[in-house]
């Protein structure tokens, strides 16, 4: 049985690590960014939410790549049932 308290440890593991990945991916856009336009200065907070709304994307972007694969795997299971049962039908 898990224990109420793992699983939240666990949960605030998991927003821990994407709070300091959000921070670390803003800090550096923040910085390409002052790179490329050395006048601009972002805010601390706003390159915070910079990089919020990069792992968000990057996130979403990985669920739209898994999601074609199980597409792929379904459909290769249904053509696999197809064949079986064809071969059925003819032996």
């Amino acid at each position: 049985m898990v224990d109420n308290r793992d699983v939240d440890g666990i949960v605030a593991m998991l927003l821990q690590f994407l709070h300091t990945i959000s921070d670390w991916s803003g800090g550096l856009i923040a910085q390409g960014i002052h790179f490329l336009l050395p006048s601009v200065t972002l805010p601390e907070s706003l390159a915070s939410s910079i990089g919020l709304l990069a792992v968000i994307s990057i996130l979403l972007g990985l669920a739209e790549v898994a999601k074609k694969a199980v597409w792929i795997i379904v459909l290769a299971g249904w053509v696999l049932i197809a064949v079986r049962m064809v071969l059925i039908v003819f032996s």
